[in-house]
């Protein structure tokens, strides 16, 4: 009996610890893992997509003028070419890339609107994000 206590009440901080902005923005990221992974291999390349990846799979000697002349940024583009030359060219790898820095972005909408105004904007900001 006394075990099971101990449990519930280490269960009840856990669950009292985390604030309601918490709950919602780890509901946001949960939403945004499910919809940003789900059939995640089962599409192909959208145009954009396939534009950056044939970008990224430049030789080295022409990558910057063909990603000068790309719709892309240079600061999304060249990180993405970091990455493939670890993980690869495939569409999985590209697009994985793409949701890592967008779930990251999700958090940092959060942290900035949280930190300028109050932790209702960073949520509205986050979910927007």
């Amino acid at each position: 009996m006394v075990k099971e206590n101990r449990f519930l009440d280490a269960l009840d901080k856990i669950i009292h610890g985390f604030s309601p902005a918490l709950i919602l923005l780890l509901g946001c990221l949960a939403v945004f893992a499910f919809f940003a992974f789900d059939h995640f291999d089962a599409r192909p390349f959208w145009g954009d997509e396939a534009a950056v990846a044939l970008v990224v799979a430049s030789p080295s000697s022409n990558f910057f003028e063909k990603a000068l002349w790309d719709n892309h940024p240079l600061p999304y583009i060249v990180p993405l070419r970091v990455w493939a030359s670890f993980f690869g060219e495939s569409e999985v790898s590209l697009r994985i890339f793409s949701a890592i820095f967008a779930f990251l972005l999700i958090i940092l909408l959060y942290r900035v609107g949280k930190e300028f105004f109050d932790s209702t904007t960073g949520l509205f900001a986050a979910f927007l994000g």
